[in-house]
C-alpha cells in the first residue's frame, strides 16, 4: 500500500526503489509488486499446503512406504492444476525404491485419475486443497484456470470447485451438455478402450488403434490388457531417450497381441551388460 502511495505521488516507481532501503516488510511488498508486474509464470518455485491430518487418515496409514514416499513426491511435483507428466525413473531416482506402479495407481483409488488422450496422472483433491473455490478475477487462480484447460480436465472428470467455469450462462449450456451427451455418451467397452489408449506410451492412429484394443479387450479381457499395457509403459519410460522413437505404433502392437509377450522381452541390455527395463521393439 506504501509502496503505491510512492507511486501516486510521483516519486520513483515500484521497480526502481531499492529493496536494501526498505523494511523487511516492505522487502516483501517490492516482491509482491514485481510478483504482478512480470508475470505468474515467472515464479515458478513456489510454496504449497500440506495436510498434517493426513497422518491420521486411515487411508495414508495403511499405505506401504514407498506408496507413502509415492504420494508424497507427486503432491510436489504435480502442477499448480495437481496434473504429473510420468516419469517412473524419475520418481524411483527421487524417492530411491522401486515402485509397483499399477498396484500404487489401485491404491490411489479416486484420489488419482488418469487423463485421456495424454496418459498424465490427475491428483483430484489437489485443486480443492490448496486453492479452494477458484475465483477467475484472481490471478493465482487465473493459471490454474489456464492448466485445466490446457489438460481439457473439464471434460473427463467433473467434481471440481465452482469458480472453474466462467460462462454467464453455465447452467444453459450444461443442460444443453447433457442433451448431447445422451446422444453421444460412449459405450462401457468404449470407456475401456480409451483407457488403454491413455496408457499406451506412443499416440499415433487413435481411430485404427482403438478398433483393435476393442478387439483384444473382447479377446482377453480389460482386466488383462491394462495391466500389460501399463507394465509395458513404465519398461518404455525406462528406454533411453533417444530409442523411444522406435516404439511400435499401437495399432501393429495391439494386431499382433504383442500384450502376451514375455516381459522379459521387453528388456534390453545396456552396454556395460546390465539389463534394463526395455521393451522390444520391432523396425518396419
Amino acid at each position: 500500500r506504501k509502496l503505491r502511495e510512492r507511486e501516486r505521488g510521483r516519486e520513483k516507481p515500484i521497480n526502481e526503489i531499492n529493496p536494501r532501503t526498505l523494511s523487511v516488510s516492505l522487502r516483501e511488498a517490492c516482491f509482491i509488486a514485481n510478483f504482478h508486474r512480470v508475470g505468474w509464470r515467472t515464479f515458478c518455485f513456489m510454496k504449497r499446503f500440506t495436510e498434517t491430518d493426513k497422518w491420521r487418515d486411515p487411508w495414508f496409514r495403511k499405505l506401504p512406504p514407498k506408496f507413502k514416499m509415492g504420494y508424497l513426491f507427486l503432491l510436489d511435483n504435480a502442477d499448480n492444476a495437481g496434473v504429473w507428466q510420468p516419469d517412473y525413473e524419475l520418481a524411483e531416482f527421487q524417492i530411491g525404491e522401486s515402485l509397483d506402479w499399477m498396484e500404487f495407481e489401485k491404491a490411489m483409488g479416486d484420489r488419482l485419475l488418469v487423463l485421456e488422450g495424454s496418459g498424465k496422472w490427475h491428483l483430484t483433491r489437489f485443486i480443492k486443497f490448496q486453492f479452494g473455490e477458484l475465483n477467475p478475477e484472481c490471478k493465482p487462480h487465473q493459471q490454474v484456470i489456464r492448466l485445466l484447460a490446457a489438460h481439457q480436465i473439464e471434460r473427463v472428470s467433473k467434481g471440481y470447485p465452482k469458480g472453474i467455469h466462467t460462462l454467464k450462462d453455465k447452467d444453459k449450456d450444461k443442460d444443453k451438455d447433457q442433451d448431447q451427451d445422451k446422444d453421444n455418451a460412449p459405450s462401457a467397452r468404449e470407456l475401456e478402450a480409451e483407457s488403454v489408449w491413455a496408457l499406451y506410451p506412443k499416440k499415433k492412429g487413435k481411430k485404427d488403434a482403438m478398433r483393435e484394443i476393442l478387439e483384444a479387450i473382447r479377446t482377453v479381457g480389460i482386466e488383462r490388457i491394462r495391466e500389460r499395457v501399463q507394465a509395458y509403459a513404465v519398461a518404455v519410460s525406462r528406454w533411453p531417450e533417444d530409442e523411444r522413437k522406435y516404439v511400435p505404433d499401437p495399432v501393429r502392437w495391439f494386431k499382433r497381441g504383442n500384450y502376451d509377450d514375455d516381459p522379459e522381452t521387453w528388456q534390453r541390455k545396456s552396454a556395460n551388460g546390465v539389463p534394463q527395463l526395455e521393451a522390444r521393439f520391432d523396425i518396419f
